[in-house]
């Protein structure tokens, strides 16, 4: 089987007024990244460990509380192109949503 990963890429950046030196600190110690590693206000963090060495590794674990219904998270890799993730995109949303109203 032929590897059919992309090299689908995303950058952001942000300047944030302290010194590069706290801040490359903050991503090494793993209490700060538990108060930073936070993409949306109902999800925190109960595990962050890090390894920050060369060929080290990182391991963060998030929750988000759903209150009232069960979360179903679905993932799905290797898109051959962009179109093909944004249709499986809908596809998949079809099918949780026709999922929802079946139980």
């Amino acid at each position: 089987m032929t590897d059919m990963a992309t090299d689908l890429k995303l950058e952001l950046s942000r300047v944030i007024k302290a010194p590069r030196e706290k801040l490359f600190d903050a991503w090494l110690n793993p209490d700060m990244l538990a108060r930073f590693m936070l993409p949306a206000d109902n999800v925190n963090v109960p595990k962050a460990e890090t390894d920050p060495r060369e060929g080290g590794r990182f391991l963060i674990v998030m929750r988000a509380g759903v209150e009232g219904g069960t979360e179903i998270r679905l993932t799905h890799v290797r898109f051959p192109n962009e179109e093909s993730r944004d249709n499986h995109e809908a596809g998949w949303g079809r099918i949780l949503n026709t999922l929802a109203g079946a139980v």
